[in-house]
């Protein structure tokens, strides 16, 4: 048997597994994040097999059940019906994996029998629930594992998934749930507060399905090597590994292109000449919200954080796609391509509205403003090459005392935002007095609203 065809070794994503798979066990239910290729397809493969459950449980009272939303029927029946009888069928197919006794899997199949023959979403779940029951009252604990659970959150109603919730707190630590999405999950509805009794439930194990560890990543060159036939090249495979941040779908496209296009000399420009490494990158940068993409144009720009610390920094950390202290993107490849992204440009005055933070062409200012400068400065940026009336500004900043507040208030201010964009009255480049009418500020943008 070739390389390529070997079973993954059981030191597959160690590092992730010995966290998640004891937890597991211990009754706790379990989500997985990651981003786009990030091999979330290969991890459920691998946790399939049951030498691998074996190596992290040593149980065999321990089921791991794959349920992959890629075999639900929709528009026959209502969505709750067709999620509970796909998790009834898997749980049969396991069933029979397991060589269980022949009378459980003849009273499961005439379950599943009766209920294909009377559709309905409430016997559905209630004979979803008589399973689980049956199959935990013989010592066994299932742990639900859905791949590509978003397609469900984001369609199926509130109630099904409170029926979720129910179902484990009926079985309490028999029945646990391992969901792998590319998003923590309250970010992926809308309506997010009205199912929080189910997503509460992974609040505490959320982790991050990353990059590969070095281990891992010559153990898949060597398989693609091996796939091809052709001779493994040590320094081409860890120049892969360098450029691609070791990021599985980045890895496999950089190790190919630098196989088929010997001409390549490796430099990003030209890596990024050839269309399947691009297509990695724009999969990786198109999965990441708007906000995401805001600080790893900031990262990728070389720009400095005061504050290392934002939702979206924390989300970019937990997939390794932001490593660090501080905080730098996973690969040089993936960092030329935002560089390469339109819509940020370091010139001028650049403000961050959830970090309060400003950077003065490309670099932040030496000295934080006062909460009142900041409000002044963003109020200008967001009216960018408007001249601003001084009784607006005052009402912006002041609201009803607007009134009560002299003008030497707001030349105050003024003032000490120039210095610290290190102007004066007689020199002025970006903060522009227009006298007797207002101010204009010049060349400014805000990267994030307040949303």
């Amino acid at each position: 048997m070739s390389h390529a065809d070997q079973p993954l070794p059981l030191s597959y994503r160690a590092e992730l597994l010995s966290r998640v798979l004891p937890m597991l066990q211990a009754g706790e239910s379990c989500s997985l994040v990651g981003p786009s290729g990030v091999g979330k397809s290969n991890l459920v493969r691998f946790l399939m097999r049951l030498d691998v459950q074996a190596q992290y449980w040593n149980s065999e009272h321990t089921w791991m059940v794959l349920i992959d939303t890629h075999g639900l029927v929709f528009g026959e029946q209502p969505d709750e019906f067709a999620i509970a009888e796909l998790i009834i069928h898997r749980l049969i197919v396991e069933a029979e994996r397991r060589g269980s006794d022949p009378e459980l899997l003849s009273w499961a199949s005439e379950l599943h029998a009766r209920l294909c023959a009377q559709p309905s979403a409430h016997l559905a779940l209630r004979s979803l629930e008589r399973l689980c029951l049956r199959l935990c009252a013989t010592g066994i604990q299932l742990v639900l594992m859905f791949d590509q659970f978003e397609d469900l959150w984001k369609r199926s109603p509130d109630r099904f998934f409170l029926n979720l919730r129910y179902l484990r707190d009926q079985l309490k630590y028999r029945l646990v749930y391992l969901l792998m999405t590319r998003a923590p999950l309250p970010t992926l509805r809308e309506n997010a507060p009205a199912t929080e009794a189910f997503w509460e439930l992974f609040g505490a194990h959320t982790y991050g399905l990353g990059v590969y560890s070095i281990a891992d990543a010559r153990e898949m060159v060597a398989r693609m090597a091996a796939r091809r036939g052709i001779p493994l090249d040590a320094p081409l495979a860890d120049y892969a590994l360098a450029q691609s941040g070791q990021h599985p779908g980045l890895l496999r496209a950089v190790f190919w292109a630098l196989c088929e296009h010997s001409e390549l000399t490796g430099h990003d420009a030209e890596l990024l000449s050839v269309s399947a490494v691009t297509a990695e990158c724009a999969k990786l940068w198109q999965s990441c919200s708007v906000d995401e993409q805001h600080y790893m144009r900031i990262l990728a720009a070389g720009l400095p954080l005061h504050q290392a610390h934002a939702p979206a920094l924390d989300q970019l950390r937990l997939t390794s796609l932001v490593q660090g202290d501080p905080p730098t993107l996973f690969a040089p490849l993936f960092r030329a391509y935002v560089l390469h992204q339109s819509g940020f440009n370091a010139a001028g005055v650049l403000i961050d509205a959830r970090l309060r933070q400003v950077w003065l062409d490309g670099q932040p200012l030496e000295k934080p403003l006062a909460p009142l400068e900041f409000d002044l400065l963003l109020y200008l940026a967001r009216h960018a090459g408007t001249v601003c009336r001084r009784d607006d500004i005052m009402q912006a900043l002041y609201g009803e005392e607007a009134y009560n507040a002299g003008d030497d208030r707001l030349d105050t201010l003024l003032r000490r935002v120039r210095e610290a964009l290190n102007e004066s009255g007689r020199t002025q480049r970006y903060l522009i007095t227009h006298r007797g009418v207002g101010v204009q500020l010049m060349q400014a943008r805000v990267q994030l609203a307040d949303r």
